[in-house]
């Protein structure tokens, strides 16, 4: 009777059905991954990383975070004062993507010697981040809404197109890694008219002039999350070009297909976060101090769960490159120290959702820019000797970031409910 009243409860319904759903957009995505990896060489794989790190850079700057303020807003505005913030992110979007493409315009040499691929693959990646601004918000509002089932079949029939699209340029046609990202792009700006007919009929999209002081909130919001959602870019995104810098898109290949098997881990992370972060939110909305030690139980069990999980992953990512993917054979002693980053990333998930909703942006910036930044230093002086030195300085910084935003939440937590 009581696992029936447990798999009654709405969150962890929620929670199954986005760990289902999770799971079934990784298989989707971990088997193009492998296919991918087969079809490609290592340099091709390498030069379609570079062009998706360029692409994740790109989705941070583009909104200029402001995006990220609908999550606190659904719960603590009405619903004219959310409508007037989602306005505020969409002209924010809109503007800098004329000002990032007037920078690429100017100088399209220049960037494409820096990014190591084709300048007309770079405005396919701009077109794709603008586009994906509204995808992202479409799917945040169902998330906020608790409707894990329109969730989840949209994120899944993304995934299977994805799949089938890439599968037919990649193999079919033979476009090499440009079929990955035109497939990209066509899906993109699919789902972007979808998005925008499922957010016009919930009435989320409307034309209203936004009051400054909310315009200012956001931005107030926003900003500081700049420097904190690139730190993470910083972390991954240019160990690979640093690899690019003192090796080459073989070693960039290399490192990258270890990252993306590690990367499942993180997956699963972010999948339970989605829900988890809502039932965070409004608990702490009404919250007390039994609430404080319930979140807390639950943090310490997920982290008991994340660890199997990645010992799991970690395992069957040794096995795979050994029996069925020898080519890639240099990319096993990455493996450990990647899988132990995403793990710890796991965990800083679990407790920076604290930060975001107390609205601690700016502590959490200089938390995650610090760290960036030092791994950027030690990255630049190591990855020159070995790539295996920049997977264990990624490790050692992102355990290093969970541990000063455990310090950060724990000490938040334990003033606001002393206040209550």
């Amino acid at each position: 009777m009581k696992f029936l009243y447990i798999l009654q409860n709405k969150n962890v319904k929620n929670g199954i059905l986005y760990t289902v759903f999770s799971f079934i957009n990784s298989g989707i995505s971990f088997i193009l991954l492998l296919i991918l990896a087969k079809y490609l060489t290592p340099g091709d794989y390498g030069s379609l990383n570079l062009f998706t790190t360029f692409v994740t850079l790109v989705n941070i700057i583009i909104s200029l975070c402001t995006v990220s303020y609908v999550s606190i807003c659904f719960f603590q505005k009405s619903k004219e004062q959310l409508n007037q913030v989602i306005v505020i992110a969409l002209v924010t979007t809109t503007i800098m993507l004329f000002i990032l493409s007037s920078i690429l315009l100017a100088m399209p040499n220049y960037i494409e010697q820096i990014i190591g691929i084709p300048s007309k693959y770079l405005w396919l990646g701009l077109l794709i981040c603008y586009f994906q601004v509204y995808n992202a918000l479409n799917l945040d509002i169902w998330r906020l809404e608790e409707k894990p089932v329109q969730y989840g079949l949209y994120g899944v029939s993304f995934a299977i197109c994805n799949f089938i699209l890439t599968f037919w340029l990649i193999v079919g046609l033979h476009f090499n890694w440009a079929g990955r990202v035109y497939a990209w792009t066509l899906l993109s700006i699919i789902y972007f008219i979808i998005s925008v007919l499922f957010l016009f009929k919930r009435r989320y999209l409307s034309i209203s002039k936004p009051q400054l002081s909310l315009v200012k909130e956001t931005f107030i919001y926003a900003l500081p999350l700049i420097p904190h959602t690139v730190s993470f870019w910083l972390k991954q995104g240019l160990d690979r070009y640093i690899i690019n810098y003192f090796h080459n898109q073989t070693s960039v290949g290399f490192y990258s297909f270890a990252l993306n098997l590690a990367a499942v881990i993180t997956i699963i992370g972010t999948a339970f976060n989605s829900t988890n972060s809502v039932y965070i939110y409004k608990k702490l909305s009404n919250g007390s101090a039994a609430v404080r030690d319930g979140l807390n139980r639950q943090a310490t069990l997920m982290s008991v769960a994340f660890l199997i999980i990645s010992i799991l992953v970690g395992f069957c990512a040794y096995t795979l490159i050994k029996l069925f993917m020898n080519s890639y054979d240099e990319s096993i002693p990455y493996i450990i120290p990647l899988c132990l980053g995403s793990f710890f990333h796991c965990l800083y998930l679990l407790w920076v959702n604290y930060l975001f909703y107390y609205k601690k942006t700016q502590k959490l910036m200089f938390v995650t820019l610090s760290t960036a930044l030092l791994q950027i230093i030690f990255s630049m002086i190591l990855t020159r000797y070995s790539i295996l030195y920049t997977a264990y300085t990624s490790m050692v910084v992102s355990f290093i970031t969970l541990l000063l935003v455990y310090i950060l939440s724990k000490k938040i937590l334990n003033n606001e409910f002393e206040v209550k």
